[in-house]
């Protein structure tokens, strides 16, 4: 794990037969913020939260487009390891909330890692 990232995979069960999602990777990483060409948006610098439901098997790590979230924790100049450690704090504190918020309708989890 480098000092700018943190993940960690969680079990999932989805409520949709048709959902092979079985996990949701939760995420606090640094971002150096610029132009997103992707969606079109200047990001700001600073430490993101976030959480995206995917499907792990043996070998692979499988996205489904357009379904995770992210939000920025704290907007910084530079990356220092007192902002990483208040941003795992945020994860830690925060993660059940926001999984209810953004995934409560279509997931469950009992955060066993996996």
């Amino acid at each position: 794990m480098n000092n700018r990232q943190k993940k960690i995979f969680y079990k999932i069960i989805t409520k949709n037969i048709l959902d092979k999602n079985n996990c949701l990777e939760v995420c606090v990483e640094y971002n150096l913020g610029g132009y997103n060409c992707f969606t079109g948006i200047e990001e700001r610098r600073g430490w993101y939260f976030s959480m995206s439901p995917c499907e792990v098997d043996a070998h692979t790590v499988a996205y489904t487009a357009f379904t995770g979230k992210k939000v920025l924790i704290q907007e910084c100049i530079r990356n220092s390891k007192r902002q990483k450690e208040k941003a795992l704090l945020f994860m830690e504190e925060n993660k059940e909330k926001l999984f209810q918020e953004w995934f409560g309708n279509q997931y469950e989890t009992d955060w066993q890692e996996f």
